[in-house]
């Protein structure tokens, strides 16, 4: 290159992603003699890719085993198709769950929570008639919730918290959860001689208890911060649904076991919580339907995908951009989503 600096290999070699391709390649085995076989730069790009990964995963603390070839099978799977590439291809994990079929994501999430949930109010439900009231609002809800097109991920922002605007709708919820837990409560277990005041402190305790904790993600932020990690995203997302949902189970449990005992409280209020999670009444959605997609594509990405991503990033085959990842350079995003297979 110093020699004939106007020669064809030294003008392809200027490129700053060219002269990393071929310090990795080289890096530990080869002669870089051979790259004056490979005259075009399409030929060229041809015999540094092909090399890469392999090149890459020899080179980086591989602790978890994985293999070149799978690497490039599960990098292609993240691509997009060839036509629609974008120079800036963000990889957000909660919104990967369209790779594996958008109808059979659904329907097996679907299937997951009305099973689950019913499974629950067979356990605690105590008539017919709260069991088909269950039953309605389980399957009702459930639709419901799919007729969104991805569900966003939640987290709980002190700082961005407009605290005069929840407390009202804190309120205001809260008023009426009471209102319509007492009229319940009073209907299912049928109050007589003067038990309506029991009925109204409980049905209040209950419904107001479930209906505050469910509105914490009107205070939650709903797009995260460029600092937060794609895995964070998911784990605050399930953190804050495990808050509401359990939270709201303890008030349930609490109400159930100051009424009858704790021993039916704790069986009642544990599932019950569990299943607030499930129906993603206060978050926790976008990370369930992060876990439907991965098993899913079981087989065809790594269960652990967002460790698997995370060692990309350390190993120089992708980078960080705020909340998602992107492929290192687009060469090799464009490179992996025209050869499904390692080319040898």
């Amino acid at each position: 290159m110093s020699t004939h600096p106007t020669s064809p290999h030294a003008q392809l070699l200027s490129n700053p992603w060219r002269l990393c391709l071929v310090a990795t390649v080289y890096h530990r085995d080869g002669d870089p003699a051979e790259l004056l076989h490979h005259h075009t730069r399409a030929d060229l790009d041809h015999h540094l890719l092909a090399r890469y990964i392999t090149a890459t995963t020899r080179a980086t603390n591989n602790q978890h085993g994985y293999t070149p070839d799978d690497i490039h099978r599960w990098l292609h799977r993240l691509t997009p198709a060839p036509n629609r590439l974008a120079p800036r291809a963000d990889i957000s994990l909660h919104r990967l769950w369209p790779l594996a079929g958008r109808t059979r994501v659904r329907i097996t999430e679907t299937l997951l929570v009305i099973s689950t949930l019913l499974l629950i109010g067979f356990l605690v439900t105590i008539s017919w008639v709260q069991g088909a009231l269950f039953v309605i609002m389980v399957v009702t809800g459930e639709a419901l919730g799919q007729l969104e097109s991805s569900p966003r991920p939640f987290r709980f922002d002190a700082k961005q918290v407009n605290f005069r605007r929840s407390a009202a709708v804190l309120v205001a919820w809260v008023g009426w959860g009471a209102t319509f837990g007492f009229l319940l409560f009073a209907f299912l277990t049928r109050y007589r001689d003067g038990a309506a005041l029991d009925g109204l402190l409980i049905g209040a305790m209950l419904a107001g208890g479930i209906t505050a904790m469910a509105r914490i993600p009107a205070v939650a932020v709903e797009q995260p911060n460029k600092a937060d990690t794609p895995r964070l995203i998911i784990r605050e997302d399930v953190t804050l649904g495990l808050l509401v949902g359990m939270g709201s189970g303890l008030s349930i449990g609490l109400t159930t076991g100051l009424w009858w005992n704790f021993q039916v409280g704790a069986a009642i209020g544990l599932p019950t919580g569990l299943g607030l999670y499930l129906s993603g009444i206060g978050g926790g959605r976008s990370a369930l339907r992060y876990a439907v997609f991965l098993v899913c594509q079981s087989g065809r990405l790594p269960f652990r995908l967002a460790r698997f991503l995370d060692w990309a990033c350390t190993a120089g085959l992708m980078r960080y951009s705020g909340p998602s990842y992107q492929f290192r350079h687009r060469e090799l995003q464009q490179w992996l989503a025209a050869h499904p297979e390692p080319v040898n």
